[in-house]
């Protein structure tokens, strides 16, 4: 597709920055010449650029030939204000024929070719840059046949072309750089995105971005969410899937963070190994899925991965530690499903789950301990439950009692009778609180 130029665009694009020294007629001849080849390009006016490049010397009688020949063979280095070259101007409004032109007189001129397509404007950007971000495939298609390298060039925010079609979401730009790359070992610049983020990171977030839109009516469904992430995984680098950003977070932390399960399946399809992959936190895509209560990304990674459930951060919490501290309550319908599946004959997510509810970290809490302390009651109630038989300790009933005088304000008699209820420890309980049973109404002469 081809964009259209705006006036003040133009106008903004085509002022030449000239020395003062240098203002003579020939310079000022060089100038005008100078500002009708932007405008050509910025408009694709493929006839005007022929005669301007000298192609159709009979049809342009109004310039001299000499001041013409000398601006043209300074063409590489033609910029405007915004340091930008005609090439940059024909590829951000997509005129593929228009960038023929100008490669081909490059050539005749005898210029070197990587240099004058490489050129970079204020931003650090290449014309491939203004293509890729634009979605002008045929653009894209003309500059990388020349010169495939100018995909690893990065601009001052360290994005590179192929990260800024992924970001765009054009699908056909990415599929058509991959292509071109997809045969060769690539360094991280072919990919790179800013704050250590690749385009694989960007493909995965597209999925949230493009709901969020719909929900307001901004957009359409798009299907090309699993697609640029199909043509990412075809590029050949052997850190590409498992690099993190500055975070250490990875692409499939990414995925267990938006809950997309379609492209987490197929991230570890890729690669399974990326399940034991670690953040700078210690946090594995389990904890990730586990803090953002998604349950369907949790039991895939637990099915698939049995001992993921052991995978520690750095302060030695398995993923059911770190669950109870999210606003996402996930732990009652973790275990329902578990509960379900074990009535079905499957009960190797019970007993993982009924592992990991058991486990301590290094301060020597369980998950227990955790959702009592963070007053999460459904996360309690689940968790006590008399079939998982875990532990109830002093230390849960202690944390129990402190949700008492935090702003959750549960009442003891609650407390208690939960833990009455759902477990067989009643020396214990009875022990805590002090008292031999806790009368029906809730009432209680016990206090804290």
């Amino acid at each position: 597709m081809v964009s259209v130029a705006d006036p003040k665009q133009i106008e903004d694009s085509i002022e030449i920055v000239i020395e003062p020294s240098a203002q003579t007629d020939e310079s000022s001849q060089r100038t005008l010449i100078c500002k009708e080849l932007l405008e050509a390009a910025i408009n694709g006016h493929e006839n005007n650029l022929t005669q301007l490049l000298g192609l159709d010397v009979g049809e342009s009688p109004d310039f001299d030939l000499e001041a013409r020949d000398n601006a043209l063979n300074q063409a590489k280095n033609l910029q405007s204000r915004t340091q930008e070259t005609a090439l940059h101007c024909a590829a951000r409004y997509g005129h593929s024929s228009v960038i023929s032109e100008l490669i081909d007189r490059a050539q005749e001129l005898e210029h070197d070719l990587k240099d004058t397509l490489r050129k970079k404007n204020r931003h650090g950007e290449t014309a491939l840059h203004e293509a890729a971000r634009r979605g002008h495939t045929a653009t894209v298609q003309t500059l990388i046949t020349e010169d495939l390298e100018l995909a690893g060039l990065v601009n001052k925010n360290d994005e590179s072309p192929l990260y800024l079609a992924t970001v765009e979401g054009h699908v056909a730009v990415v599929g058509l750089i991959v292509e071109h790359l997809c045969h060769r070992e690539i360094t991280s610049g072919y990919y790179s995105g800013p704050k250590r983020r690749t385009a694989l990171h960007a493909a995965v977030l597209r999925g949230p971005a493009i709901k969020y839109n719909i929900i307001r009516g901004r957009l359409q469904p798009q299907k090309e969410h699993p697609d640029m992430v199909n043509e990412l995984l075809k590029l050949k680098s052997a850190t590409f899937a498992k690099e993190g950003d500055i975070f250490g977070s990875t692409p499939l932390h990414y995925a267990a963070s938006t809950g997309d399960l379609r492209i987490l399946e197929r991230l570890l399809e890729h690669d399974a190994f990326l399940a034991y992959c670690d953040d700078s936190l210690g946090l594995y895509p389990l904890h990730v899925a586990a803090y953002r209560g998604n349950r369907r990304i949790i039991v895939n990674l637990l099915e698939n991965n049995l001992d993921s459930w052991e995978l520690l951060d750095h302060r030695g919490r398995n993923f059911l530690h770190v669950a109870p501290e999210s606003p996402w309550s996930v732990i009652p319908p973790l275990i329902e499903e578990a509960g379900k599946q074990r009535k079905n004959g499957h009960p190797k997510l019970w007993e993982v789950i009924r592992k990991a509810s058991s486990a301590r970290d290094i301060e020597g809490n369980t998950p227990l301990d955790v959702a009592a302390r963070c007053g999460g009651m459904a996360a309690v109630k689940a968790l006590v439950g008399k079939e998982l038989l875990i532990d109830v300790s002093f230390t849960s009933l202690d944390n129990l009692a402190l949700s008492y005088n935090s702003e959750v304000q549960v009442s003891k008699v609650q407390l208690m009778r939960i833990i009455r209820q759902y477990t067989s420890t009643t020396k214990l309980w009875k022990s805590w609180g002090g008292q031999e049973d806790i009368p029906e109404d809730g009432s209680s002469s016990h206090t804290l």
